[in-house]
């Protein structure tokens, strides 16, 4: 195979990187389905020891020719950052890397010449290094969680070791985008993180590896009263290169005993994003007292709610009996609806061919009216008895085909399913 090719070509040679090189690398196209993103490690020996050096390759599979974008990767475990000093034979911009196989790449240059020389000059000088032990360091006490301010010929407001935490990571951020650290206003990113974080100390800041350039994004839980009761809701805050003139971005994050409530206002359902509405940014506007004023109206509008525990096997079975017994001494379903659990396979199969008959074309959709399931479609089935309608068309094909169907929001046996056109 001479012409690089996504399917073959490109196949073969993450083949034989991860089964012959001693490879990790995975592949995942991009949401433009141009892109293909390469993400692992490759083997490096340094002075007689094998390192395993993060990496991303960037590849447009549209156009072989193009050249492909490698940049080393920083992470958190181990912690690595960017090698200060300039390596030789191959440059090092940033995090991105350039040397002669992607100078001189064309549609029959191979992914395997590409990383054997990677792993030749990464050899002779590494592009990463570790940080500084202290910048490892996480202190047990909330109030001391504090990680990304400070900087370079000034001094964190945050004393003790949270103080040198902050100029640590910011001293990352540095290395990574220059002394500007990838803002516009530095100062008040610094003045904003500092002020938010005492005032919440149950968050933390750290430095997002998923943006280009790494920004800086705080993580953790803030707590809200509600109905007498303090719950702590988990939230990310992701701080954009233009801060403040481009608000920050708030997600409800709930772990997996949580779901976003489908009622919730201020909050996409899909995404956990809080609404521009609730924002209401200003460019004079701080970080801490945006969250202050989420934090309010999470006490009014709960965003998250407990999700309900799967049954096991014998629960379920004793929960169904009790439901069909139920069910028989009332003379059928709820409202009259044929109990699916007395028909057992059959009405199951029944319900799922009316669906499948249906000529129902999802549409797509990517605010809070997204399908729970897929987050792509626009909901369209309502379920019966829950009355939830949270799916698709296709994903309601889906579940239809379990053998116990199952609304995923409420986890209450499905019925009936009726289509809504909206």
């Amino acid at each position: 195979m001479s012409v690089y090719t996504p399917d073959q070509a490109l196949g073969e040679d993450l083949q034989e990187l991860n089964s012959r090189m001693g490879c990790a690398l995975q592949s995942r196209f991009h949401e433009d389905r141009r892109r293909l993103e390469i993400r692992g490690t490759i083997p490096t020996t340094v002075k007689g020891h094998t390192y395993h050096t993060p990496i991303r390759i960037w590849v447009n599979v549209n156009e072989p020719a193009a050249r492909p974008i490698v940049e080393v990767v920083v992470t958190d475990d181990p912690p690595l950052m960017v090698a200060p000093k300039p390596p030789n034979g191959y440059r090092l911009d940033r995090r991105q890397v350039d040397c002669s196989s992607l100078q001189n790449w064309s549609a029959r240059s191979r992914l395997t010449g590409l990383v054997r020389e990677l792993q030749k000059l990464f050899g002779i000088e590494p592009p990463l290094v570790s940080r500084p032990p202290r910048a490892q360091a996480r202190l047990p006490n909330l109030e001391n969680r504090i990680v990304g301010a400070g900087g370079r010929g000034e001094r964190s407001p945050l004393r003790g070791r949270a103080g040198h935490q902050l100029e640590q990571e910011f001293g990352t951020l540095r290395s990574i985008n220059g002394e500007s650290c990838g803002y516009n206003a530095l100062k008040k990113v610094k003045a904003d993180v500092e002020e938010t974080i005492q005032k919440f100390p149950e968050l933390v800041a750290k430095i997002e590896e998923s943006s280009d350039p790494p920004l800086l994004g705080l993580h953790g839980t803030i707590p809200v009263d509600y109905r007498q009761t303090r719950y702590h809701i988990p939230v990310t805050l992701f701080i954009p290169s233009f801060y403040p003139h481009r608000p920050p971005t708030i997600r409800v994050t709930p772990t997996e005993q949580m779901q976003i409530s489908p009622n919730s206002q201020g909050v996409s359902v899909s995404t956990g994003e809080v609404s521009a509405e609730l924002l209401a940014w200003e460019p004079n506007a701080r970080l801490s007292t945006v969250l202050a004023k989420c934090q309010r109206h999470f006490s009014t509008h709960m965003p998250v709610f407990a999700r309900p525990p799967r049954a096991t096997g014998a629960g379920r079975a004793e929960r169904q009996r009790r439901e069909t017994g139920e069910r028989d001494r009332r003379g059928g379903g709820a409202e009259g609806l044929p109990p699916i659990a007395n028909g057992g396979g059959q009405a199951r199969l029944a319900l799922l061919h009316k669906v499948q008959a249906e000529a129902v074309e999802d549409s797509k959709c990517d605010d809070d009216r997204a399908c729970v399931v897929c987050l792509g479609n626009a909901r369209n089935q309502l379920y019966l008895p829950c009355r939830h309608m949270q799916v698709c068309h296709t994903c309601t094909i889906g579940i239809l085909k379990q053998p116990e169907p199952q609304c995923p929001v409420c986890r209450a046996p499905i019925q009936d399913v009726m289509t809504v056109f909206s």
